[in-house]
């Protein structure tokens, strides 16, 4: 049965706060994604907390963030679908020749085969917000056609990125040409009449040379820590910002021998192509210690704070299981230094979560009141719970939130 807003007591009524124009989404109505229909998160705050059972639809919420950050983008379409795979926005665009496409295809209602059907009004994809993202709304068509030579990018009427293996083709050392099947998205912005074609091809790569959109969505998805070129390509944009002392704190919550946090350059060498930059701790009593060398759940506080660090005002952070790799003592404190951090900055946070640690952490934190927001999305209502509301349930109650 399709997912319903449900606005109880903690919906109906929600007003405006003091700041919360400010608030990059401050409603957001997901009319049609995957398998959630109508479900919507009412008055959003600065730290939202996104519970339920498994499968209830936190993830496909982060989806429909995350598009909405930047719809006309072919970049942003291959990493959507890769936040629920083993390492994701790491792995290639299409590890087998038909992957890429058929992942995306699962992000539109009724799946691949509402497209292969052509069902343009059951399968668009709608989703909206009131705030600085706006809304969207994206119908998807199978195609058969040739593949261009080079990549076509018109900004704000079609964007076009060829499979990788074309200009191979072109030199005779790749697959002979031919027809093939890419997908045809129609974007259209809400309050906007012009429309985006968006050609995707398996395989096909193009890069950007737009600015990012602004505000930026940031996904920390939840093995993102385990990737050491990642970390240290964040590190020096947060370098850049003079947050050092900042990212050394969060780590001497987990030891407080860490006294400073730097990169280590390895320069090109024979067989090298370029030089290998890495993170480097040091130690009190070991001096210089690699990253890699360091625990997971230091590695993952790590992670926050440098997505936290480069976040601009207005960013929207979404986390994936915000508890993953912290022991419930190290939550108490790196809660709340999220939601300090975040308010600091001017970003806006989306968690999801399994852990009533987490939830309990939130709650406690002084000045939560003013910009945590608890959704419990079921299987027909989503529930919002604001700070107050959220502690008598738990506290007076005893109800299980997640």
């Amino acid at each position: 049965m399709p997912i319903r807003a449900a606005r109880g007591r903690a919906a109906r009524g929600v007003t405006p706060q003091q700041g919360e124009l400010m608030r990059t989404v401050q409603h957001l109505a997901i009319a049609a994604l995957r398998g959630l229909r109508g479900v919507e998160l009412v008055g959003c705050g600065s730290f939202n907390l996104l519970l339920g059972a498994n499968n209830s639809g936190k993830t496909t919420v982060q989806e429909a963030l995350h598009l909405l950050g930047d719809p006309t983008s072919p970049t942003r379409w291959r990493e959507v679908p890769r936040l629920r795979r083993t390492a994701p926005l790491l792995e290639p665009w299409g590890a087998g020749a038909a992957a890429g496409l058929e992942e995306l295809l699962w992000l539109f209602p009724g799946g691949p085969q509402a497209v292969a059907d052509g069902d343009a009004e059951r399968c668009a994809i709608r989703v909206h917000s009131e705030g600085a993202l706006g809304g969207m709304t994206v119908a998807a068509e199978r195609r058969v056609a040739m593949p261009p030579q080079r990549a076509v990018s018109t900004p704000g009427l079609r964007v076009e990125a060829p499979p990788a293996w074309v200009s191979r083709a072109t030199r005779g050392d790749g697959p002979s040409g031919g027809p093939q099947l890419n997908l045809e998205l129609t974007i259209r912005r809400d309050g906007e009449s012009d429309e985006t074609r968006l050609v995707l091809w398996d395989g096909g790569a193009l890069r950007e040379r737009r600015a990012p959109r602004r505000p930026g969505v940031r996904v920390i998805s939840a093995l993102e820590h385990r990737a050491d070129a990642r970390l240290a390509e964040l590190f020096r944009g947060a370098f850049e910002k003079g947050a050092q002392a900042d990212l050394v704190a969060i780590l001497q919550r987990f030891d407080p021998r860490i006294v400073d946090i730097a990169t280590l350059v390895v320069e090109a060498e024979a067989g090298v192509p370029r030089p290998r930059v890495s993170v480097v701790l040091r130690v009190d009593g070991l001096g210089l210690v690699p990253l890699h060398a360091l625990g997971d759940g230091t590695r993952r506080a790590l992670t926050l704070a440098l997505h936290l660090a480069v976040a601009d005002p207005g960013d929207v952070l979404l986390i994936d299981e915000v508890e993953l790799g912290l022991h419930v003592n190290v939550l108490r404190s790196i809660v709340p230094w999220l939601m300090e951090m975040a308010g600091r900055v001017g970003a806006q946070i989306f968690a999801t979560c399994h852990s009533l640690e987490v939830v309990d952490a939130a709650l406690n934190t002084q000045g939560a009141a003013d910009g945590l927001v608890v959704y419990r999305l079921g299987p027909r209502r989503v529930a919002r719970y604001d700070h107050e509301e959220a502690r008598f349930s738990r506290a007076e109650l005893g109800l299980e939130l997640r």
